[in-house]
């Protein structure tokens, strides 16, 4: 297996780490099992189909509910290709493994890889196609601890199918959409909310996926999170997002989440075709203007962050992220106070509108 981007990772022993993952997935297979109030739900990303189970009262719409579009039941195209089990340690019938855990670890053939906060452990298993995440107690959690849940193995995964993740938002008009890139605090929610308050299409504010084009067909951006994260001094500037369900993101932090797909589901589309790459930069006091920004900066804006801080650094990631910024054309925002201004500036790519 390519294990190429991984280094932040404690390596483990491959036996080591199939004993661990065998472990917490028998725990996850006991909880489910013996849980009556457990959830089921059926996720499509780029074209992968993902099966839900959650395992805990408390846990049953937070967990789904974080994604941009769950089914009830199984799509009738397309074979599973993820299984992804969540349970809930305190609230379980079932004790917990009594394993070590680190904040990152996989083993040293790129098998098994392990993710762990505060609150969640998480496991992945890239050949059997499974991910089992123990939340150590559900009721401890804040309301938006899982806004995105299991991102870096999620990520790690959809790089294995050629369909890697990008730590960007995206908006989208008439099935065509522009993909706005840059680090943390860059202004990406910024942007995708301003667009979607003014009638622009939402797939996400800082982590889609990218699916490239077969037979001459366009780059594609996909959305996987329903939700956005956002400054609560920012709040209130978008009076127009009023209608979505707002959730600290951590007991004693400013951040907030918004429940974008569940209250604008008018709003929301699941995939559009990349016509451009947007790179915001704050400028208090000048105008909103947008102007042609160097391909390299485009690179610069996505690599770092898509690929080494959520772990899947494949070479074809890479392949696919510089084929994206060699196809389509990029451009700085720069952005002034009126948030009005934003959309107003963006709607010039779309020829015709």
């Amino acid at each position: 297996m390519d294990t190429a981007g991984v280094a932040t990772h404690r390596r483990l022993d491959t036996q080591v780490a199939r004993e661990r993952f065998a472990l917490e997935a028998a725990a996850s297979d006991a909880a489910l099992a013996a849980s009556p109030d457990g959830a089921q739900g059926w996720v499509t990303i780029a074209g992968h189909h993902l099966r839900l189970r959650v395992a805990g009262r408390e846990l049953t719409d937070r967990v789904p509910g974080a994604f941009a579009q769950v089914r009830r039941h199984a799509t009738s195209g397309g074979a599973l290709t993820l299984d992804v089990d969540v349970w809930d340690e305190a609230g379980a019938r079932v004790g917990p493994p009594d394993v070590e855990v680190w904040d990152r670890a996989r083993s040293a053939d790129g098998r098994f890889f392990e993710h762990a906060t505060p609150h969640v452990v998480s496991w992945l298993d890239r050949a059997s196609h499974r991910l089992v995440a123990r939340v150590r107690s559900a009721r401890g959690l804040s309301p938006g601890s899982l806004f995105q849940p299991f991102s870096g193995l999620l990520a790690v995964w959809l790089a294995d199918r050629g369909t890697p993740a990008i730590h960007a938002g995206a908006v989208a008009r008439d099935g065509r959409a522009v993909i706005v890139a840059g680090s943390s605090g860059a202004g990406k929610s910024t942007v995708t909310l301003s667009c979607l308050a003014a009638g622009f299409d939402y797939l996400g504010d800082d982590f889609v996926v990218l699916s490239s084009p077969e037979g001459g067909t366009p780059h594609t951006v996909h959305a996987v999170y329903g939700t956005a994260h956002l400054d609560r001094d920012h709040l209130a500037r978008f009076s127009a997002l009023d209608r979505a369900t707002e959730v600290p993101a951590l007991p004693d932090g400013n951040k907030v989440v918004l429940r974008i797909a569940d209250r604008f589901p008018d709003g929301f589309t699941l995939a559009a075709r990349v016509q451009a790459i947007v790179l915001p930069r704050l400028a208090p006091g000048s105008p909103t203007l947008l102007r042609q920004a160097p391909k390299s900066a485009a690179l610069l804006a996505m690599i770092p962050s898509s690929l080494f801080i959520r772990s899947s650094a494949t070479p074809a990631a890479f392949r696919a992220l510089a084929g994206l910024v060699e196809a389509v054309p990029a451009y700085w925002l720069e952005m002034g106070t009126d948030l009005s201004a934003i959309p107003r500036a963006l709607v010039r790519l779309w020829p015709g509108a």
